[in-house]
């Protein structure tokens, strides 16, 4: 069942509110005992109400929509697939914002949480070193990037990308991206992990939780060609 917008939310409202006035009225004056006793229900209504139009009009409303990665062999043997994630929500007295959003990916009866692309990246890069002249490059993993990727906050308006699966050249299987994966130079899952696609088609459910509420599951379909060409992977979200 669709949630009713905020305008006709808003005039819901506003009538049941002119309603309950005039209750409130009629019940103020002396003559009319009767009227009096139903003003005290009117108005707990009434603030019933109030409370639960202004919750509908402060959650957050997400629509999804999929993107793929240029694969570029300069960059590195990576294809990452993602999902673009919006909050629909026009806000209502500050409210709207989806606060520590995280995703929660479901393959089969595993449950990912997958990484926010637009938080800063868990590995970087460091010069160690090596001779009077001479340095290598050698990977570092920041342990508290790695948790802060799995939340973002999106305010009304905004659209975040999320991570779905990633595909490395020269490998035919496809991997759930999330944040434990930059523990492998090569962004893999090794066996007997969970998250690694064989070729095939699949079917996923995306939950988005935040602070206060989740919203409702969302089918993505992964395609995984028996290929090792790194584009060989695409996904859509299903209606």
């Amino acid at each position: 069942m669709s949630r009713p917008s905020g305008e006709a939310l808003t005039t819901y409202i506003s009538a049941a509110l002119l309603v309950v006035f005039v209750i409130i009225i009629y019940a103020l004056l002396p003559s009319n005992t009767l009227a009096f006793a139903l003003g005290i229900p009117a108005g707990a209504l009434a603030g019933f109400l109030v409370t639960l139009g202004t919750y509908f009009l402060q959650q957050p409303n997400f629509v999804l929509r999929a993107a793929d990665d240029k694969y570029d062999s300069n960059s590195g043997p990576w294809f990452f697939t993602h999902v673009l994630v919006k909050n629909t929500s026009r806000g209502f007295l500050g409210g709207g914002i989806a606060t520590d959003c995280r995703g929660q990916l479901t393959v089969g009866k595993t449950t990912f949480t997958p990484k926010w692309a637009s938080r800063p990246e868990p590995l970087s890069w460091h010069p160690i070193p090596t001779g009077p002249n001479t340095a290598a490059m050698v990977p570092w993993i920041e342990w508290g990037r790695m948790e802060e990727s799995k939340t973002e906050a999106l305010g009304p308006g905004d659209e975040r990308p999320l991570d779905v699966v990633v595909k490395v050249k020269d490998d035919e299987n496809a991997y759930v991206h999330e944040p434990e994966n930059y523990r492998h130079p090569l962004h893999k899952k090794e066996p007997p992990s969970e998250g690694i696609l064989a070729p095939d088609t699949y079917v996923l459910t995306l939950v988005l939780a935040y602070r206060g509420g989740k919203s409702k599951p969302f089918k993505i379909q992964v395609k995984n060609l028996k290929s090792t060409a790194p584009e060989s992977v695409s996904i859509c979200v299903l209606p």
